[in-house]
């Protein structure tokens, strides 16, 4: 009808002739807000009227939180805002024998969940799409969820956590005054998670590398040692925990492992009990004996049989070939005393002490 009054909510009209702002402030207005006036006047249709002896087709979808209007299938206004029950009149002010005609109102259900695709355990949030703005729409006083897997909510905004992969039928069932006013149902897909072991802590000699796999081979990969493959070797020095980040189809898992180190024994130098300083070229200075380059500290003296220090070194590579104050030393026993600290990362660091005696041979 020409005459239908719209008591509620938003006026829709339309003029032959271009109107000012204060009109639109005359006709256009909402209970809420007023920004919809410009958005609704910024299109093709809304500096001019309708045209004559044309037929348009004229779409208008009212929620909670959005208006969308088409004209022939064109969106021409769409806004997003909290809107309460209302409605909505069509006025023809300028033109006349213009007909309404093929009225059909239908309120409908629907509702979302984020995310619209999920993993196992992940928590997956369901909405009706009248949320944010209002508790329920007005043909709704309560509502019953049903996940597919045997659980149930009436809550408005549930939160759901599924335990296993797989294809999931969901359905909303809403009542009014206990009688089924509507039902609508849809599916959610849950991923399963990838499959992360890195095995049972361990424990391994210092200084050897340790290969880890987190296997699922094609996902994303970040280990804590910065390595982004599939595989990673470790190169263990002291106790240390490894975890790995696992992406597959957008699902993640996690795994750590603590790996100890078993320190290494530590060598200790051996120091000969004779030499024989004649220049032949075989044992022919007094020295240490062993893995030199482990060696961190080092002092060896050696004393004759009258007290007397003949040879005082602080490096483990020198030796003494018997000369003492510019001369030979003569055959008989010597007293040695060394004092070191011996080791390296892979085996930790030692202090030791040597005290024992040679003879000089000639």
């Amino acid at each position: 009808s020409q005459n239908y009054e719209a008591k509620e909510g938003y006026r829709l009209s339309r003029y032959n002739w271009k109107i000012t702002e204060e009109e639109i402030a005359a006709c256009f207005w909402s209970p809420y807000n007023a920004p919809p006036k410009r958005s609704l006047m910024a299109t093709k249709y809304g500096d001019f009227g309708w045209e004559p002896n044309e037929t348009y087709i004229f779409e208008l979808s009212y929620t909670a939180n959005k208006i969308l209007i088409k004209i022939d299938g064109e969106v021409i206004f769409d806004y997003n805002g909290c809107f309460g029950p209302g409605k909505v009149g069509f006025y023809c002010m300028s033109q006349l024998k213009t007909h309404f005609q093929n009225f059909s109102i239908k309120s409908f259900l629907n509702f979302t969940h984020e995310p619209t695709s999920a993993c196992v355990n992940e928590e997956v949030s369901f909405l009706p799409y009248y949320p944010v703005c209002s508790d329920l729409p007005y043909f709704v006083d309560s509502l019953y969820w049903e996940f597919g897997d045997n659980q149930t909510s009436t809550e408005l905004f549930p939160l759901h956590y599924y335990d296993s992969d797989g294809t999931y039928d969901i359905k909303l069932t809403v009542y009014k005054e206990g009688d089924c006013v509507d039902a609508i149902e849809r599916q959610i897909v849950i991923k399963k998670n990838p499959l992360v072991n890195l095995g049972n802590d361990t424990i391994v000699d210092a200084c050897t590398t340790i290969s880890l796999d987190a296997h699922n081979p094609g996902s994303e990969y970040l280990w804590s040692n910065g390595s982004v493959q599939q595989i990673t070797d470790i190169y263990m020095i002291k106790d240390t925990s490894i975890y790995v980040d696992v992406i597959n189809n957008s699902c993640a898992a996690s795994d750590t492992i603590n790996i100890k180190t078993h320190t290494l024994p530590i060598s200790e130098l051996k120091f000969p009990t004779a030499f024989s300083p004649n220049g032949d070229g075989l044992n022919d200075k007094f020295h240490a004996v062993g893995i030199l380059d482990d060696v961190a500290e080092f002092n060896m003296q050696i004393f004759n049989r009258w007290g007397q220090l003949v040879f005082n070194t602080d490096s483990v590579y020198e030796g003494w070939d018997s000369s003492y104050n510019g001369q030979s030393s003569p055959t008989g026993i010597y007293i040695v005393k060394v004092n070191y600290v011996n080791g390296n990362q892979c085996t930790g660091l030692q202090a030791f002490s040597y005290n024992g005696s040679f003879t000089l041979v000639k």
